[in-house]
């Protein structure tokens, strides 16, 4: 079971792209959060699924902008749906008012497309909790010298969490899933955790977990506050991000990955790489840094099956499990790896989970 936040204390909700899907359901979640919850929430939106994509691929078509355009162009996803958002609750008869990373405001570095905060001002949003009014708050996004920055993928997480801790305010981020997993639920049945320290999230989060972003779980961590996570469909269910040791074993994550074949007998140094276990393979998670690097190498696109593990596991059956799906390998103290084909990384990750995780 999970604490159900108490619609009579002042709380900050986070709704993500997949819960606001289309119309119909920001009118379902608008019209739960007016009519449950007697003290005005703050609200802070993503942009609707699959918005960003689309205003990445305009982005592409139009000209190799320079990142201070492409944030001013990305921030409008969100705006966008806190827009939407706040129209909604007002049709459900309360006063809101949607508010850009600007006009809070969030403060951030200069770092465009992944910007780090500074400094969250609340003078704003305190003046509109006074007076009963809902704000609704575009993520991902702030300023930096007058200039719109954008927090990088998942940064509403960031903008959420950041708020819960300038107004001391409980922080609940509503998914598209019950809360975490030991396995993402979509690639295998796994069981759901209660509870998962800021630690191990924060491992998952760098390794593909896409839940909860890896900048809002340090923020998280270092402000010492917890994260609640659950879905908008499923009240009863949740996981607490926290300091507390979580009741997992061991967590799978999966990423993209791009891979070289070394075909020398040194090895390259070569930037924000991973060399496999048998020095044939060099590993890039981005595309970008992938192209940078690729050269005339042979190149294969991959899945980067992370499995995380706080204790050392018994490398004996990694080794065996890894060299059954590929020679593209390695392991660490904190988690081990193996790079497979799309058509095998349902068949790896069930096998790494009832070996190590269950």
């Amino acid at each position: 079971m999970c604490n159900i936040i108490n619609p009579m204390s002042n709380v900050v909700i986070k709704f993500g792209g997949s819960v606001l899907s289309n119309l119909d359901n920001i009118g379902i979640v608008a019209k739960k959060i007016a009519t449950e919850f007697k003290k005005p929430p703050i609200i802070v939106v993503s942009a609707m699924s699959g918005v960003t994509n689309k205003i990445e691929s305009v982005i592409d078509s139009v000209y190799n902008s320079r990142d201070l355009q492409k944030d001013f162009v990305f921030s409008t996803g969100e705006m966008f749906s806190a827009g939407i958002f706040s129209m909604f609750l007002e049709k459900f008869g309360r006063k809101s008012e949607p508010l850009c990373g600007w006009q809070v405001p969030i403060e951030t570095n200069s770092s465009h497309g992944n910007a780090d905060i500074k400094a969250v001002h609340k003078e704003r949003i305190s003046s509109l909790l006074e007076r009963d009014i809902i704000p609704v708050v575009a993520g991902f996004q702030g300023i930096c010298d007058g200039r719109i920055t954008t927090l990088g993928r998942g940064g509403t997480d960031l903008s959420a969490v950041s708020l819960a801790v300038e107004f001391g305010f409980e922080c609940c981020l509503y998914k598209d899933v019950s809360g975490i997993f030991e396995v993402d639920p979509s690639i295998i049945k796994s069981k759901k955790l209660d509870f998962i320290s800021y630690e191990s999230m924060h491992n998952a989060s760098l390794r593909g977990s896409n839940v909860v972003s890896h900048k809002a779980v340090k923020y998280a961590s270092e402000k010492n506050i917890k994260v609640i996570v659950k879905s908008i469909f499923d009240e009863s269910e949740c996981t607490v991000i926290s300091k507390k040791e979580g009741d997992s074993k061991n967590l799978i994550a999966l990423q993209k990955a791009f891979c070289i074949k070394l075909t020398g007998l040194d090895i390259p140094e070569i930037e924000n790489s991973i060399i496999s276990f048998n020095k044939k393979w060099c590993i890039f998670l981005s595309e970008s840094d992938y192209l940078k690097n690729k050269n005339n190498f042979m190149i294969e696109k991959m899945y980067k099956v992370n499995l995380m593990h706080e204790k050392p596991i018994n490398i004996g059956i990694f080794i065996r499990i890894a060299k059954k799906y590929s020679e593209m390998y390695g392991n660490m103290d904190t988690y081990s790896w193996i790079c497979v084909s799309k058509d095998k990384r349902k068949e790896l990750t069930r096998e790494l989970y009832e070996c190590f995780a269950v």
